[in-house]
């Protein structure tokens, strides 16, 4: 079971699926991307699951420039798509934290997202709200959970309850 969180910028996607994977108790795998902001650099890392950051070049997924956030295919389809091949040898759950615009044209990473959502193994997903770009396709592999302010403190029972089924 393939399961996918959307909804608002800043409404708790993210602590939802976390919360979720602890109430699974299974060993997770994938990837999560992380902001991160200095003086001179607004970024956005991809890191595996269950590791903490490195904010180094092979792992630097998009830079946040004036005119919006252009990302990084070769880092996208390298060391995410590393990710997504180790979580389908080693992981119970797939972690995918989160699925948007910026990949759109990774080939190497979809292909990888497209492998992991049609395994055995049960997907835990966030996906950009609206489902940009090519995250539409994925999105049909499963269920969608529409995480708002009213509902994200019962979206990490439900979404561990779909994963279960």
């Amino acid at each position: 079971m393939n399961v996918f969180l959307t909804g608002a910028r800043g409404v708790g996607k993210s602590f939802a699926l976390r919360a979720a994977v602890e109430l699974l108790g299974l060993r997770a795998k994938g990837f999560a991307t992380v902001f991160y902001r200095t003086e001179t650099e607004r970024a956005l890392y991809i890191r595996p699951w269950d590791e903490e950051p490195l904010y180094v070049p092979e792992r630097l997924a998009a830079v946040m420039r004036e005119d919006g956030p252009v990302g990084n295919t070769d880092v996208f389809d390298g060391f995410g798509s590393l990710c997504l091949r180790n979580a389908l040898r080693d992981g119970e759950l797939i972690i995918m934290d989160e699925l948007g615009f910026l990949e759109k044209d990774a080939a190497e990473f979809r292909k990888a997202v497209t492998e992991a959502l049609l395994s055995d193994i049960p997907v835990l997903a966030v996906i950009r709200q609206g489902f940009p770009a090519w995250t539409r396709e994925a999105a049909k592999t499963g269920t969608v959970i529409t995480v708002d302010e009213r509902n994200r403190d019962d979206v990490p029972q439900i979404a561990a309850e779909a994963i279960r089924r």
